[in-house]
């Protein structure tokens, strides 16, 4: 037996006499198929015997079966109930989906202030998905100004979807004035992050001829096939226009920087510590890249 294995039976020898942390960690690890086979039924069960034993990870993982309607009928009402337990015991992640609940109506009355103050609640406490919920709200009631703030609050923290939606804003001028070389850097800082609508919006950009500028068309290639590789459809679909417009050495060119930085990235997740979701490429990793491949 090795040490997977040694590790899983010594939880589920704690899991079945009760032990509430136990039994969470047995539906983590039966819902990513971590050291066992990946079984999202097990994984319920296992994540429903710990919320009963009110267990705010487990209760917000169970809702998300609940909400989405996996392996279980679809009951909002029953999400919303876990949700709601998870938040009071401080868990930030469920205080997110309270948010987003009732922004939308989505197993409770519509309420649009009870949703803010969910969603503030969340960030105030540190977590910065909340705060793009929170932005994107705000630019529904075509509050830009607003918004903008709530996504450099959390762009800040490194989250690339509000950085993406920086971009957005400073391409388009909403809420702040238009600046397109603010966009492009927002845009690269999340496409980094491996964004794919970011990548997407990078190579688009990249092939426009702006202020006497020539397209990209060398970056485009590279950033779209980055997207690409992230299942984004319009990215395939340009792709194959652009392959129409370069010449075989400016893909070739193109292949050889994606070639590099994916190994490059590959390097970052040997060396990251366990459960940091969005490793990033450093300036200087990037500088060498361009230097080496695309001048």
């Amino acid at each position: 037996m090795d040490t997977g294995e040694q590790e899983i039976a010594d939880i589920f020898e704690m899991a079945e006499k009760g032990d509430r942390v136990a039994q969470y960690y047995l539906g983590y690890c039966y819902q990513i198929g971590e050291n066992v086979v990946l079984d999202l039924e097990t994984s319920f069960q296992w994540y429903e015997k710990s919320a009963a034993q009110g267990h705010c990870i487990a209760e917000c993982e169970l809702a998300r079966f609940y909400f989405e309607g996996v392996v279980v009928k679809k009951d909002q009402t029953t999400a919303y109930q876990l949700y709601l337990s998870s938040a009071k015991q401080g868990w930030n992640e469920a205080k997110q989906q309270l948010g987003h609940m009732f922004l939308y109506g989505l197993g409770v009355v519509q309420n649009r202030d009870e949703g803010i103050r969910w969603l503030q609640n969340a960030f105030e406490a540190g977590h910065s998905n909340a705060n793009v919920s929170l932005g994107i709200a705000y630019g529904e009631e075509q509050n830009y100004e607003k918004a903008v703030e709530c996504f450099i609050l959390a762009a800040d923290q490194g989250n690339d979807v509000a950085q993406f939606n920086l971009g957005v804003s400073y391409l388009n001028g909403y809420g702040v004035q238009q600046n397109r070389d603010r966009a492009l850097r927002w845009f690269q800082s999340s496409a980094e992050r491996d964004n794919p609508n970011s990548q997407v919006c990078l190579g688009v950009e990249f092939m426009k001829c702006i202020e006497n500028s020539l397209p990209d068309l060398v970056r485009s290639y590279f950033w779209l096939t980055l997207a690409a590789k992230n299942y984004d459809l319009d990215a395939v679909e340009m792709l194959k226009y652009l392959r129409s417009k370069m010449s075989k050495s400016q893909i070739n060119r193109a292949r050889k920087f994606v070639k590099k930085w994916l190994a490059l990235r590959l390097e970052i997740y040997d060396t990251l510590l366990v459960g940091n979701p969005s490793p990033r490429l450093s300036k200087k990793d990037l500088e060498r890249m361009y230097a080496s491949e695309l001048n």
